[in-house]
């Protein structure tokens, strides 16, 4: 098996035009709109992982800052 090889740039490109969860909206991300990221947020905490709320109790905790890792865009 023959290994491949990317630099540094090609990956930080891919993921800055393939960030995950961009599909969520047919909005222009570039817009940077209110109504983009609300609209991601509403498909991923309603629409495809609608458990998300409750493990994460955001309920609790109105107000507090959290550190989101690694989950999108």
């Amino acid at each position: 098996m023959k290994k491949q090889s990317a630099e540094k740039e090609e990956i930080k490109k891919y993921w800055e035009n393939n960030a995950p969860q961009t599909w969520y909206s047919n909005k222009n991300s570039e817009a940077n709109e209110l109504s983009y990221y609300n609209e991601i947020a509403y498909k991923r905490y309603h629409t495809y992982y609608s458990f998300i709320p409750s493990i994460a109790e955001f309920e609790f905790h109105p107000g507090e800052k959290v550190l989101e890792i690694g989950v999108g865009i």
